[in-house]
C-alpha cells in the first residue's frame, strides 16, 4: 500500500528526510520490509522515539515534529500506524516527551509490524520502547522477553540484565522477580542449570520477602520445569504442590501447571493419575495445537493403562484435527510419537507404524533431530517387541492408584475454573 500524495508532500518534506543511510541497520530493516515511503516515514518516527530520552529537541526540530504529527493525523495511513506514530511525533514536538507514552506507542507499532509480517521492523520498535523509557525496568523486561521470543537470545539477555538493574535501583520488586526469573529461564535454555537454579531461588526469596505470593508461585512453576528436566522427581513434586497452592483459585497459568504436573506423573509411571488430569485439562484449550498435544498425552496414558478404546478415540480425534490444519505445528512430531507408542501398546501395529513414520518424516523435514531419533527408536522397539512389552508395562502401571489427595484437588480445581472460550 502506497502513501497518498498529500502524505508524501507533508510529513516527508517537513522532516527533510528523503533517504536512509545504508549504515543505519534499523532503517535498512524498514526499507527491506516496507514500501519506501512508509519506511522513510516510520524511520523518522523511530529516530524520534529513540532520541526522546536524550535531548529536548530544538525549536526548529520541534516545528518539524509538529508538522509530522499533523500530517500523520490527516493522512490515510492504517489506524494502527497513524495513531501511535502521531503520538511519538507529538511528544517530540512538545520538547518534554512523556517516556511512558512514547514507549507504549512503540509497542503499538510492534504489534502492527508483527501483524503485517515485518519482523525486523517490530524488533526495531521494541528496542525503541526500551530505549525511550530508559529508567523503566518494566519496558526493559518487555523488550528482553520480546527479543528472546523472536530469536535474538543475546540481545534478550542484555535487556533482561538491564531490567534487573533498573528494577533493583527503583525498588520495583515485581519487576525484579519477573526479570530475574526470565533471565534464569534464558540461562537454562543455554544449558547452565546451576546458574538458572540459583537465579530462580533468588527470585523466589525476593518474592517471599515482599509478600508477592502469586509471583512466588510463578517462580516455583519455573523451578518445577527445571526439576522435571533434571529428573528430580521428589523436588518436582514439592514445587508442583507449592505452585498449585499459590495459583488457586484461578490463576491464568493453572492449566499450564496442570499439563506440567500431569507430564511429571506420566514420566514417574502414574499413568492413571496423569490420564485424569489430561482429560480434565482438555476443555481449557480451544486452539488446535495445544488440543493435539493434550490428546496425544491422553492417548499415551490410555495405552499405558490398557484402555484400547480410549486410545483409538483419541487417535481418531487427533487425526481429524490435524488433517485440515494448514499452519506449522512444531509439536506435531512429538505428539505423533506418543500416539504411535500408544497404538503399539494396544496391539494396533499398522497404525502405530504409520504414526511413527509420519513423525519421523515431519521431524526430518523440520531438522528436529531429537524427535527424529525418538521416532526411529520407537519404530525399532515396536518391531523388536511386537507391541507386547509396553502393554505389559502399562498394565502394571494401571494397577497403581489412579489418584491421590493432591491429584483429586487439582482435577477439581480445573473443573471449577471456567474453560477458555
Amino acid at each position: 500500500m502506497g502513501i497518498p500524495s498529500r502524505m508524501q508532500r507533508g510529513p516527508l518534506d517537513a522532516c527533510g528526510v528523503r533517504h536512509i543511510a545504508p549504515a543505519d541497520q534499523a532503517g535498512a530493516a524498514l526499507v527491506q520490509e516496507l514500501e519506501p515511503e512508509l519506511a522513510i516515514l516510520l524511520w523518522r518516527v523511530l529516530r524520534l522515539a529513540q532520541s526522546s530520552r536524550i535531548v529536548l529537541h530544538p525549536e526548529h526540530e520541534r516545528a518539524a515534529c509538529a508538522a509530522l504529527e499533523a500530517g500523520l493525523l490527516c493522512g490515510a495511513l492504517p489506524e494502527m500506524v497513524r495513531a501511535p506514530a502521531a503520538v511519538i511525533a507529538g511528544e517530540a514536538a512538545s520538547g518534554q516527551p512523556n517516556a511512558e507514552l512514547v514507549a507504549k506507542a512503540c509497542w503499538c507499532l510492534v504489534e502492527w509490524a508483527l501483524g503485517v509480517g515485518a519482523a525486523r521492523t517490530a524488533v526495531a520498535f521494541a528496542e525503541a520502547a526500551g530505549l525511550s523509557a530508559e529508567q523503566s525496568g518494566r519496558h526493559a523486561l518487555a523488550t528482553g522477553r520480546f527479543m528472546r521470543r523472536n530469536g535474538l537470545p543475546r540481545e534478550g539477555e542484555a535487556w533482561l540484565r538491564r531490567a534487573r538493574r533498573l528494577a533493583r535501583a527503583s525498588r520495583d520488586w515485581d519487576c525484579l522477580v519477573l526479570s530475574t526469573s526470565s533471565l534464569a529461564m534464558h540461562v537454562w535454555e543455554q544449558g547452565n542449570y546451576p546458574v538458572s537454579k540459583r537465579l530462580l531461588e533468588r527470585a523466589r526469596r525476593t518474592a517471599r520477602a515482599h509478600k508477592l505470593r502469586t509471583l512466588e508461585g510463578e517462580v516455583m512453576h519455573n523451578l518445577l520445569v527445571l526439576a522435571i528436566d533434571m529428573k528430580r522427581g521428589k523436588e518436582a513434586q514439592e514445587y508442583a504442590e507449592g505452585t498449585f497452592e499459590r495459583y488457586l483459585p484461578d490463576h491464568p497459568k493453572l492449566p499450564a501447571l496442570a499439563y506440567d504436573v500431569a507430564y511429571l506423573w506420566l514420566t514417574q509411571g502414574h499413568a492413571g493419575r496423569a490420564l485424569a488430569m489430561f482429560q480434565a485439562l482438555l476443555p481449557h484449550f480451544t486452539d488446535v495445537a495445544p488440543r493435539v498435544q493434550i490428546l496425544a498425552a491422553i492417548c499415551r496414558c490410555a495405552g499405558l493403562t490398557g484402555n484400547a478404546e480410549l486410545v483409538m478415540e483419541s487417535e481418531a480425534h487427533t487425526r481429524a484435527l490435524t488433517s485440515s490444519y494448514q499452519r506449522e505445528m512444531p509439536m506435531l512430531p512429538a505428539a505423533l510419537i506418543d500416539i504411535g507408542i500408544a497404538l503399539g501398546t494396544v496391539g494396533d501395529m499398522d497404525r502405530a507404524r504409520v504414526a511413527l513414520r509420519r513423525a519421523g518424516e515431519i521431524a526430518g523435514k523440520a531438522g528436529n533431530s531429537e524427535c527424529l531419533m525418538r521416532a526411529e527408536q520407537a519404530l525399532a522397539d515396536l518391531e523388536f517387541n511386537h507391541g507386547t512389552r509396553d502393554l505389559e508395562t502399562g498394565h502394571r502401571r494401571a494397577a497403581q492408584p489412579a489418584q491421590d489427595a493432591f491429584a483429586t484437588r487439582f482435577v477439581q480445581a480445573l473443573a471449577d475454573v471456567v474453560p477458555a472460550g
